[in-house]
Parts: C-alpha cells; sequence; structure tokens
C-alpha cells in the first residue's frame, strides 16, 4: 500500500497477513511406525497408513487430522502388508495372518471415516498362501496377488485371488512361476497382469493366460508394473551396482525402447504413480553432495523428464507419494523417529526446495523372451476374521510452510484512455480474492482513476492477506485523423496534428512536424507524445478513384450495315451499379430497353428497322468508386438514326 489517506490504512492494514498452501508436518506419534503408505480420499485429503502398526489416520486438504485409528486384528504380522483406496470412497486392507506356521492372507474393508464393514481371511488346507498386494478392478471386485506353497511336495506356485466387494470369495488360480514375490494389476480391459520376479504374466477376465514374458537382464524385480496408453512400465534395480532402471512391454508383451532405461540412481525404486495429466511419476531418496534428499520426478510414458524437484530437508526419509484430486502430489515418510507427510503443489514444490543434478537416462541392451505359463484352479475358503480398533488422536506439527506473500505493485500514474492489469506481483496463487470492484478473478483489468485493494485467503489459514494501490489517470494529447478518405486522382491533403505545447510527433512517412501532405494511397498514422509521457494514437486510410464517371453518347449512329456505327450505346470509364437505358420515338413510345451496359441499340423495332428519324434515350446509373456505390445519375439526350 503506498499513497492512501491514513483512515483507509489502518482499516487495511489490520487484517493483513500471509497466507500458506504447500507444507510438510510431521505426526507426533513416535510408535506410528516407518514402512508408510499415503492413500486419496474422495474429499481433497489423504490417509496415512502403516504397514507396521496398522495405524490409519486421515487428513484434510489443509493437513489436520479427521480420524486416526489403531486396528487390532489378531495372529496379523505386520510383513508385506497392502492397502489401497476403493471406488466406494472407503480403503481395502491386505495383511497376512499367521497360524500354526501357516499363513492366510485378510482382507479388512473400511468405510471413508475409517469404520470396519468386514475382514475375511481365505485358505486351503492344502496350501501355506504368502499374499503381497492387492488391488479393485473395474467391477468393484478385489484381486489378490499372492505366492503359494503346496504342503506335500514344497511347490511354490503363484496365486490370482478374485473375491467380490463384499469379501465372498469369486475365483483363484494358480500359475507356475513361484518363490519370488511381486505384485498385480487390474487392466483396463477388466484382465491382471501380474509380476513375480523378472516375469510378467497377462490373463483376462476369467484369469486365463494371453501371455507371458520373461524380462533376462539381470535386474531385481518387484514392483507391480503401471499401465500406460501403449504397454506396462515397471521398475527394477540393477544387481550388484543397484543402479534403478525402467522397462516398457507393449500390450502384447514385447520389449519396447529396445533394452531397458538406466537412470544414475541408486537404491530400491519405489512404486510409480500417475498424475492426472496421464503422466507418471516416481519418488528417491537421492544423494547429493553427500546428503540425501526426497526428490520427485515426473516424466512421459517414452520416460522423457519432464519435471524435478527435491525438498530441501536431508532428515527425511521417503516412503510413498499419491495425487488428490486437484492435482497435488502428497508424500509420504519419516522424519527422525516420528512419519510425516508433505502436501506440494502441481509443479512438485513443498517451498522448501532445492535444486540437485539433474535425473540422467542410459538406454541399455536387455532381452525379453516369451515364456509358457501354466494355471490351475485353486478352490479357497472364506472365514469371517475378528477385529477391533481402538480410536487414537494423533497431532502434528510443521516442519516446513510456504509462506505466500501478496503485491499489488506500486502507485500508478496511468494515461487517459489506457487500462492496466492489476494483480499479485510475487507470483504466489491463492485460493479466494476478493477485489474492491467486486470481482472475484486472481487479476482485473481496470482505466479509471481510484483506490483499488484486493483480498485473499487460502482454504487452510486463518490469516488473510490483502494489499491496495492508488490509480492515478493523467490527460493525453488526442491524436484524431477524423475518418478514412477517399480522394479524386491528382489531388492532395493536409494533415494537421493537434495544436500542443511540449509535445512529440511521429508521422507514418517518418516526419515529425505538425502536418504533412499526402498525394498517394497510404495508411496514415500519427502518435503524438505529450510532457508526461502518454502516448496517442490515431490513423486513417487513404485512397484514390476517378471522380468522374458521366457515359459519353454519339449524337448520331447509321445501322446502314456497312460495319460503322451500327450500334447505339454508351461508353463507360468507371464502374457502375443499378444501370437502366431507353430509347424512345418522338411520340414517347419506348422502343428499346435494357438493364446490361453491354447491350446496345441496333435500330431496330420488333425485328422491324426504325425510320431515320431523331430519337430520345433515358439512362439512369449508380457510379461505383472503389468498391463503394455512389449516388444516382441520369443522363438524358437525342440520337439521329442516319443512312
Amino acid at each position: 500500500m503506498k499513497a492512501i489517506s491514513s483512515l483507509i490504512y489502518f482499516l487495511l492494514l489490520s487484517s493483513i497477513g500471509v497466507s500458506q498452501t504447500k507444507f510438510i508436518k510431521e505426526l507426533s506419534d513416535e510408535t506410528f511406525g516407518s514402512r508408510l503408505r499415503v492413500l486419496p480420499t474422495n474429499d481433497l485429503g489423504w490417509v496415512l497408513y502403516s504397514k507396521e502398526s496398522l495405524k490409519i489416520s486421515k487428513f484434510n486438504l489443509c493437513g489436520e487430522e479427521v480420524w486416526s485409528k489403531q486396528l487390532e486384528i489378531p495372529n496379523v504380522t505386520s510383513s508385506l502388508n497392502d492397502i489401497i483406496a476403493t471406488s466406494d470412497g472407503g480403503f481395502v486392507i491386505l495383511s497376512r495372518k499367521v497360524i500354526i506356521n501357516n499363513n492366510y492372507p485378510v482382507i479388512t474393508k473400511l468405510d471413508q471415516n475409517g469404520e470396519i464393514t468386514w475382514s475375511t481371511s481365505y485358505s486351503n488346507a492344502n496350501y501355506d498362501y504368502f499374499p503381497y498386494t492387492i488391488t479393485e478392478d473395474q467391477n468393484g471386485n478385489l484381486i489378490i496377488f499372492a505366492n503359494v506353497t503346496e504342503l506335500t511336495t514344497n511347490n511354490v506356485f503363484n496365486v490370482i485371488t478374485k473375491v467380490s466387494s463384499a469379501g465372498n470369495f469369486l475365483q483363484a488360480k494358480f500359475y507356475n512361476h513361484g518363490g519370488i514375490w511381486g505384485g498385480a494389476i487390474s487392466t483396463s480391459d477388466n484382465g491382471v497382469l501380474f509380476r513375480t520376479g523378472s516375469i510378467l504374466v497377462k490373463l483376462n477376465s476369467n484369469l486365463d493366460v494371453q501371455w507371458s514374458s520373461n524380462v533376462a537382464a539381470g535386474t531385481y524385480h518387484y514392483n507391480a508394473p503401471i499401465e500406460v496408453e501403449n504397454g506396462y512400465i515397471f521398475s527394477g534395480y540393477n544387481q550388484g551396482s543397484q543402479l534403478i532402471s525402467y522397462y516398457k512391454l507393449s500390450l502384447q508383451g514385447n520389449l519396447l525402447w529396445g533394452g531397458r532405461k538406466t537412470s544414475d540412481m541408486v537404491g530400491i525404486p519405489m512404486k510409480l504413480r500417475m498424475n492426472q495429466d496421464g503422466n507418471l511419476s516416481a519418488l528417491f531418496n537421492r544423494t547429493s553432495g553427500g546428503n540425501t534428499f526426497i526428490t520427485t520426478l515426473e516424466f512421459d510414458s517414452e520416460l522423457n523428464v519432464l519435471n524435478q524437484n527435491s525438498l530441501a530437508n536431508s532428515s527425511l526419509v521417503a516412503s510413498d507419494m499419491c495425487f488428490i484430486s486437484n492435482g497435488n502430489p502428497i508424500i509420504s515418510g519419516i522424519s527422525g523417529s516420528k512419519a510425516f507427510f508433505a502436501r506440494l503443489d502441481n509443479d512438485f514444490n513443498s517451498g522448501c526446495d532445492i535444486q540437485i543434478e539433474p535425473v540422467q537416462f542410459n538406454l541399455e541392451p536387455v532381452v525379453v523372451n516369451a515364456i509358457t505359463t501354466i494355471s490351475n484352479e485353486l478352490l479357497l475358503t472364506a472365514n469371517t476374521s475378528p477385529f477391533s480398533f481402538t480410536n487414537l488422536d494423533t497431532e502434528t506439527a510443521s516442519i516446513c510452510s510456504n509462506i505466500k506473500f501478496l503485491n499489488l505493485g506500486n502507485d500508478t500514474l496511468l494515461c487517459d484512455g489506457e487500462s492496466m492489469v492489476l494483480e499479485n506481483q510475487t507470483g504466489d496463487v491463492f485460493d479466494l480474492y476478493q477485489w474492491s470492484t467486486g470481482e472475484t478473478t486472481p487479476s482485473i483489468t481496470i482505466n479509471d482513476a481510484g483506490i483499488y485493494w484486493l483480498l485473499v485467503e487460502d482454504f487452510c489459514d486463518v490469516n488473510r492477506a490483502n494489499d491496495t494501490i492508488f490509480i492515478e489517470i493523467i490527460p493525453a494529447e488526442k491524436a484524431e485523423l477524423g475518418n478514412d478518405l477517399l480522394l479524386c486522382e491528382d489531388s492532395k491533403h493536409i494533415f494537421y496534428a493537434p495544436a500542443c505545447n511540449d509535445c512529440s510527433f511521429a508521422w507514418s512517412n517518418g516526419s515529425i512536424e505538425d502536418s504533412i501532405i499526402i498525394d498517394s494511397k497510404a495508411l496514415v498514422w500519427l502518435e503524438i507524445t505529450n510532457s508526461n509521457g502518454c502516448i496517442s494514437i490515431d490513423s486513417v486510410d487513404v485512397d484514390y478513384g476517378f471522380c468522374e464517371c458521366n457515359l459519353y453518347l454519339p449524337n448520331s449512329f447509321s445501322p446502314n450495315g456497312d460495319g460503322l456505327n451500327e450500334k447505339f450505346g454508351p461508353k463507360y470509364f468507371c464502374d457502375v451499379a443499378n444501370y437502366s437505358f431507353q430509347i424512345f420515338d418522338r411520340w414517347g413510345e419506348e422502343l428499346f430497353s435494357t438493364n446490361q451496359i453491354d447491350l446496345l441499340w441496333d435500330g431496330t423495332f420488333r425485328n422491324q428497322k426504325v425510320p431515320l428519324d431523331i430519337y430520345s434515350y433515358v439512362i439512369k446509373y449508380s457510379p461505383v468508386f472503389l468498391g463503394k456505390k455512389q449516388n444516382a445519375v441520369t443522363q438524358t439526350g437525342m440520337i439521329s438514326l442516319v443512312n
């Protein structure tokens, strides 16, 4: 705020503040656990889930706790369980129950308020069933990926199990590639693609094998792939070097890219996530300069890097990432002994960021071979699994928040007739805008003098920020050249600038005098700058044309067949419109009439030659100059028909 009365200054300054929307917050609970998952909710919030402690907490858009629970499921181990958000707004937790050294999967369904609606285990007395991942298909059915060991032979198989949204067993099949863990996804054709180690197997909706491929690359694989428009992308890390690599197979299981794309990052890659715009994102704990920084990477389906950003706090260790429905990324991880989450903006900025070396990818050759997959039906029994939960109270504290500022700029002198866009000069974006004009857009266009103020607010903040700007209008000497001109040929026109002290002139022909003479077709403009620096510009089109358009007609003609003066009519030298031509005898009878200027009279009437005599004519027309029709003209006269 600048030149403004003291009363208005006090009123506005009393509510001024700053605002924040990006933040990093840690939980007060030191027993929450380190193996964390973060999932979006259907109301712009998210849940944070601990695989170790089975604690789950819901937070709103501002990072405030909505509810927090500790799940109690007897005999459930915290190792290698999974959680997903379901299409009905709730959540499904996959865990593993151990009874007398045998493993059983347990699915626990929570509604959007964290209330448990059902919990069911699945078993077959002949198999030890070790689950890894769960996903939801397009019909709301739940798909479990697991390995099972046949107790009598110790043979290990992969198993895909499908249960209904109510937990009822629907179908299960096992496949002959067991022994290595992995994961499965539901595909867009309502099938399933699972990965076990370096083997990927595509199933249809009935869990029948469509194709299976083995990636022979010396890379340890474990995450489930992600589906893109033209294939499937998955990650792994190279044995020995532990460099993180990415692979892409077509929808038919063939290798794309001609190999794998290996990054210059090491470690265990986290699961790929898809943004709302269809781009992919990955989360890394990347080392730079002896410190480790959480790094987000955005790339397209061909692994072209689009965006990279890192959190400046080197004590944070990432575990998972999701995208809420407004496109904001949410990151979860560990800060010392406590869990944390970070709400970033759509460019992956937290407000506490650092730029480190760009990630590089190199293409390396690999071999993908088609292999045979054998499947068999597996029958499972569903049993209700006991459960309970305890309500918790989890507090959060800010590690980092992004402070926003509002500044409309300096008070401004605006030339009369000009307009100006008012907007926040800092580049910070807010959720709500309220201008003194009543508008609620991030920017407004003004052309009047006055005091303008803007009040801004973010959904997550109690403070509001505002600023004012004073606009003064100063006069400009108006350049007025009048209307466009149509001049007669060979004429001249003088254009004068208005009388003005301390003004400078600039004409279209380069002159700086107070007048110019125009004698040819031109676009004429004048720019006037007055002593205040205000500029005014005006322009006119100057065009030329024939100003005389009387039609010429002879006073006699002789239609005698000698080839000379056989017909009578006008000679013209300009364009005409509304043309008519009539011939009359001395008693006023019409002998000839036409609206076609090139159609002439041959001296006949009703196909008979008329006698030698004097006849009268009337011609009416409107001249057309440069496409513009002029006033109507009537010409009359007498013509002698001679031999």
